[in-house]
């Protein structure tokens, strides 16, 4: 699917980010902040000699002199006298925040991550995590999983590590089976900040494949989220119209040969700008049927990457499964002759005109680049995917 308007697998529809292995107690935690018990009490890192006020089940206060608790009244904080080194209280699971807020013992810990990286999707099922199956999600999230384990026990001749729960990884497209991305951007939470993004990037960079690169990693906003945030996404489909291209090329591009007319390709795809009903141009099966078929498509043109190469650029605010495609496969045709120019804009209708349902194959295309409002990447020291490469001579279709 080019953009996730197809299917997801169970439990991936929106999944934001995981819970991941909880910190040791007691870790990150500095004096004099209030902890809630799992008992519903409150204990209190603060200083304070062995007297010092502290909470017991069911909040119930010791004075530090002794005597009958207070039972009933429940405190944010616990005050301590002035002295010596304290006490540690009871373990703790959640803390109160100065808004109220309720904490889980290390959600203040966890890290949420944003990821830009690129991948050939020639060898992967797509990006979207499927059970069987090589996809680009399913080794990045074991390669996470392997970079968070946390040690369990040491010995003199070797460390135990205690694997983490799964760590789930969210991409603003997901891409299908053979699409390659030059810049997709993807986020997830990471369980302890004791690896900085940096070191994340070096790691995954170690345990991935070479067709699967990290350009990026960046701290990024808690509440950024890779899919939900983006405005727009760019495809490219790459075509090769050289009599005899290098086959070297074509895992990558399209080889349609030098007979087309891109004169009859640029008027056909003049009728996609704009909001329209694309369901004409979409593979969806009837179980996962979309809220809406209607999307808007802001540029559409053709590129001269090459002599012999052509690109069909197309960015929108968002595509369905199949989408882009099905609109080149429709592009090519007109470009043949096999159809009329009009017919492309015929097909985008709520009852879609009989027309062709031509699916160029995935190897000429790639997730170029993905939109967000500024502001919007919400990651430190992370910009917008920026995309890089020749300069190209563009020809819009406006």
């Amino acid at each position: 699917m080019e953009d996730g308007g197809g299917g997801s697998a169970p439990g991936e529809r929106e999944s934001a980010g995981g819970r991941g292995a909880e910190e040791p107690d007691g870790a990150g935690r500095s004096p004099g902040d209030p902890y809630e018990s799992a008992a519903g009490g409150v204990s209190c890192r603060a200083g304070g000699g062995r007297g010092a006020a502290r909470l017991i089940l069911s909040g119930s206060v010791v004075p530090p002199g002794g005597g009958r608790p207070a039972v009933g009244r429940r405190s944010r904080s616990v005050a301590a006298p002035p002295g010596g080194g304290g006490e540690p209280g009871a373990r703790a699971a959640r803390r109160v925040t100065e808004g109220g807020r309720v904490e889980q013992r290390g959600e203040a810990r966890r890290m949420r991550i944003r990821l830009d990286l690129a991948y050939d999707g020639s060898d992967f099922a797509g990006w979207q995590l499927q059970p069987g199956k090589d996809t680009v999600q399913g080794r990045i999230e074991a390669a996470l999983a392997r970079l968070f384990e946390r040690p369990r026990k040491r010995g003199a001749k070797r460390t135990i590590f205690e694997s983490v729960s799964r760590i789930p990884v969210v991409a603003a497209g997901r891409t299908d089976a053979g699409v390659h991305a030059e810049h997709q951007v993807a986020h997830f939470d990471a369980p302890h900040p004791r690896v900085p993004p940096e070191g994340v990037r070096l790691a995954l960079n170690h345990r991935l494949p070479g067709t699967i690169r990290i350009l990026a990693a960046a701290a990024a906003d808690p509440g950024f989220h890779a899919r939900r945030q983006a405005a727009a996404k760019t495809y490219r489909y790459h075509l090769l119209t050289g009599a005899e291209p290098s086959p070297l090329r074509a895992r990558f591009a399209l080889p349609v040969g030098p007979a087309l007319s891109r004169e009859a390709m640029e008027e056909a795809a003049k009728a996609l700008l704009g909001k329209h009903d694309f369901r004409a141009f979409a593979g969806i099966p009837p179980d996962e049927r979309p809220e809406s078929f209607v999307r808007t498509i802001r540029a559409a043109q053709f590129l001269d990457a090459a002599p012999d190469e052509w690109v069909f650029e197309v960015t929108a605010d968002g595509f369905l499964r199949y989408m882009v495609r099905r609109i080149v496969g429709s592009l090519l045709a007109a470009g043949r002759k096999q159809i009329r120019p009009g017919t492309v804009g015929a097909m985008l209708s709520d009852d879609p005109a009989p027309g062709p349902r031509l699916r160029a194959p995935a190897a000429g295309l790639r997730l170029h680049r993905v939109h967000y409002r500024r502001g919007g990447a919400s990651a430190a020291g992370a910009a917008e995917a920026a995309p890089g490469g020749r300069t190209e001579t563009r020809k819009t279709v406006e």
